[in-house]
């Protein structure tokens, strides 16, 4: 008799555009990519706002951002009845995602998905998931639909910021995730590392025993993120967008603390003022997060040479990366970091914070520097303008460097991870 695993897979109708959604989307895709008898005996599917998917059918729901309409997919589950709440969710996610500020954005995903699992918890009797062998987590802080089952469970672990650096969180953020960690290493659950350095701090910080964590690296998507030679998409793009005719530095993030923009910002003015004839803009993309009112503040000194471009649509991002001297992302803490992956895999060198997981994943393909040294992020950025030499050998390391990740090996991990953990 197959085994049966259930992947907790809501992040892929929240409409985020963050990296644990496109965690999930991809390691989703890669997974119905791999044959079906390579997974010998393991039967997936997906748990998407109280709605359980078989696995087949999960990439129309990621194609459409939203559940199956009208009706929701039958399972052997009970489940919720789709409520107006959801539809109109489904509906204006999106539209929502790309216009309200960060912190908004998620507090009214909070308030749906505790919504959605109170109405699941109200139709379920009893273990609702006693049925599957395994339930993977693709992010801890949705345990709470699995809080009454006793099917073994596997978390994904993408960063442990809320214990490092609470004060780049709200504090219902903070209080989430150390609930959600808390119940899930007490229950004796396994986790995925998505790097070393993540899999030494949970060890560390978790008293966790080594063979509970599995580091399994994250990818980006290689077909998309490719670099681009074409100078009139490269030009349209920075018409979108409205970046000069300037050689740029880029960085995209969320704006808010933890990312580190006020020194990026701080480094580029720096540089600026000791090299007043040196043709370089720094350009800005993502939406606006929480506390971002001093990275405003420091870049209206010069507005002609920042450029905020907000958010920036996916099919756009091969461009920008291809058309950046570098990426500039000179975080004080990553669990991955994958916009330096994405940044490489376009060909395009990085400057990366000298902690945590970002020297694991940009290799030799970038330059380190320490998140709160100004003077030293402003020589990098210095360097890799003025050094052809070196500009040249960063660029050419960015391709091979950026082909040890791939998302058919990370599903391929993941997948015998669920061998193992369903034979024991």
């Amino acid at each position: 008799m197959s085994k049966r695993v259930l992947i907790e897979a809501s992040k892929i109708i929240s409409g985020d555009r963050d990296g644990c959604e496109r965690y999930t989307a991809e390691l989703l895709k890669s997974l119905i990519e791999i044959s079906p008898d390579r997974h010998e005996g393991i039967s997936i599917d997906a748990y998407v706002g109280g709605h359980i998917i078989p696995l087949e059918r999960v990439a129309e729901v990621i194609k459409a951002g939203k559940l199956p309409e009208p009706e929701p997919v039958e399972t052997t589950a009970d489940q919720p009845s789709a409520s107006g709440i959801l539809k109109l969710r489904n509906r204006v996610a999106g539209f929502l995602n790309r216009i309200l500020p960060v912190p908004v954005a998620r507090a009214l995903y909070g308030m749906e998905m505790a919504v959605r699992d109170g109405l699941a918890r109200l139709r379920k009797k009893g273990d609702a998931f006693k049925d599957f062998d395994l339930i993977h987590l693709t992010l801890p802080q949705n345990y709470r639909p699995f809080l009454s089952t006793k099917t073994r469970i596997l978390t994904t672990v993408h960063d442990l910021t809320h214990l490092y650096f609470p004060e780049f969180h709200t504090r219902d953020n903070v209080e989430l995730s150390s609930k959600s960690m808390e119940i899930l290493v007490k229950r004796g659950g396994h986790f995925i590392a998505v790097s070393e350095s993540t899999r030494r701090d949970l060890a560390r910080d978790y008293s966790l025993d080594e063979d509970r964590i599995w580091v399994i690296y994250e990818a980006c998507d290689r077909q998309k993120f490719q670099r681009l030679e074409d100078p009139g998409a490269l030009r349209s793009v920075r018409k979108k967008y409205g970046i000069p005719d300037s050689p740029y530095l880029l960085t995209l993030n969320t704006l808010e603390p933890r990312k580190n923009l006020l020194n990026t910002i701080k480094a580029f003015n720096l540089l600026i003022e000791e090299n007043p004839g040196m043709d370089v803009v720094l350009v800005i993309s993502g939406k606006k997060g929480w506390k971002c009112e001093d990275i405003l503040r420091h870049s209206s000194i010069r507005p002609e040479r920042i450029i905020f471009t907000g958010f920036v649509e996916d099919r756009d991002l091969p461009a920008l990366y291809s058309g950046a001297v570098a990426l500039s992302y000179v975080s004080f803490y990553e669990g991955f970091g994958l916009p330096i992956l994405e940044a490489m895999s376009c060909g395009t060198p990085v400057i990366y914070g000298n902690n945590s997981s970002m020297p694991e994943v940009a290799g030799d393909a970038g330059l380190p520097a320490a998140p709160d040294d100004v003077s030293g992020i402003k020589d990098c950025f210095r360097m890799i303008l003025l050094d052809d030499s070196l500009r040249q050998k960063l660029q050419s390391n960015t391709l091979k460097n950026a082909a040890r990740f791939s998302w058919a090996k990370t599903a391929r991990e993941t997948l015998e991870v669920y061998k193992r953990l369903v034979a024991v």
